[in-house]
């Protein structure tokens, strides 16, 4: 299923059609795009979410949930060409709210239930608007970004996905958050996702980073990946800040007597250049993991150039699964981690070294312990962290 996920992250957040942006104020404007979800909301709930084991959405769910999509888009542009520099985001989604006829029924059991919006002000010149709607097992929303300009609201950004067969291509638990703009005024924004599915909470979380450019409908992708993840109603922890973001998530572990653990992904976003940076982990342990899952060309950026190492973790990546069964403090610093292998039926001792904070290095591995790391196994397993 995750090699789905993959394959399908070239097609998360596609752009929509183009519109009219003319930034002007009508308020006939505001009530004709209010008017106009009313038939579009109508065509997508005639659709049952029925529950059974055919997760795919019939190919007119699919024109109905655009078309939904298209016409939140265009009521919120209306609204926000009149709305006043120093709006308060409370009074915007109230608003909205009650244009777009929000309410979120007890049951949902028809595509474009729960109909609804979210608007946050992360400053003074900037706002995100979501308004979205249910599908099978998911949600779906569009995002668009404004910011002030010339005194008046603009849109800077648009992020939307149409044309999914089923529902992992839903923008769920899409949460944006954007960097503070430098000293010439540039910003990025960065987006994760979690797919939804409807049998599983393990997924995957994708996340992207965009630039604005002079079209909102086509910002400047400067970075895109994603990863494993186990949901149970979370959707990761992104802070971003001027010139890099953190995102955590709680994903698989390679220790099959542990069940997950928190991933870390750092990234520094300069100019257009987004580079992984520390931390890669918060604790010894667990940077070996993310040494042992990561493709070499990551486990390279915390590993000591040495000729024998990329073999080891090569070897130990095809069959990433393993038991933790030691941590030990070194006399000389840093700790030792000591793994045992099912599959090749041998121990493995990986030496982390601190080069400040939680910036760990794997130095070594060998297949016997360093003589300077004979202390007191400090691994609990009931709290690997």
């Amino acid at each position: 299923m995750f090699r789905y996920f993959a394959a399908a992250l070239s097609g998360w957040l596609l752009l929509a059609p183009a519109t009219s942006r003319a930034a002007v104020c009508s308020r006939a404007d505001i009530a004709q795009a209010a008017a106009a979800i009313m038939p579009a909301r109508a065509a997508l709930t005639a659709f049952p979410i029925v529950d059974d084991a055919d997760v795919s959405i019939p190919p007119p769910a699919r024109s109905a949930i655009s078309r939904m999509k298209t016409r939140l888009a265009a009521l919120t542009e209306a609204y926000m060409r009149c709305a006043p520099l120093d709006i308060d985001p409370r009074v915007a989604q109230r608003e909205l709210s009650a244009l777009m006829g929000a309410g979120t029924p007890k049951t949902i059991d028809h595509y474009g239930q729960g109909i609804g919006i979210v608007v946050q002000r992360p400053d003074a010149h900037r706002m995100i608007l979501q308004p979205g709607f249910a599908i099978k097992c998911a949600n779906d929303d569009v995002t668009l970004v404004y910011a002030v300009e010339n005194g008046q609201w603009r849109e800077r950004l648009l992020i939307r996905n149409d044309g999914y067969k089923d529902p992992a291509g839903a923008t769920d638990g899409l949460t944006v958050k954007l960097s503070a703009a430098e000293s010439d005024g540039t910003w990025f924004a960065v987006a994760t996702t979690v797919a939804p599915w409807c049998s599983s909470n393990w997924t995957d979380i994708r996340y992207a980073v965009y630039r604005p450019s002079g079209d909102p409908l086509k910002p400047h992708k400067l970075f895109g990946g994603n990863a494993s993840f186990y949901r149970n109603d979370d959707t990761g922890k992104l802070t971003v800040g001027m010139r890099d973001f953190d995102l955590r998530f709680t994903a698989e572990s390679i220790d099959s007597g542990l069940f997950s653990r928190e991933w870390v992904r750092h990234y520094s976003v300069i100019g257009d250049t987004v580079r992984r940076i520390p931390p890669f982990a918060d604790t010894p342990r667990d940077l070996v993991e993310e040494w042992i899952q990561s493709p070499w060309s990551d486990a390279q950026l915390w590993t000591l150039p040495a000729s024998h190492l990329q073999a080891i973790h090569d070897k130990l990546h095809a069959k990433p699964y393993a038991e933790m069964l030691a941590v030990r403090v070194c006399r000389l610093g840093g700790w030792q981690v000591q793994i045992h292998h099912e599959e090749y039926d041998s121990d493995y001792f990986l030496t982390v070294d601190p080069a400040e904070g939680t910036n760990f290095t794997i130095t070594d591995v060998s297949t016997s312990r360093n003589s300077h790391c004979a202390g007191k196994n400090l691994y609990d397993p009931n709290k690997p962290g």
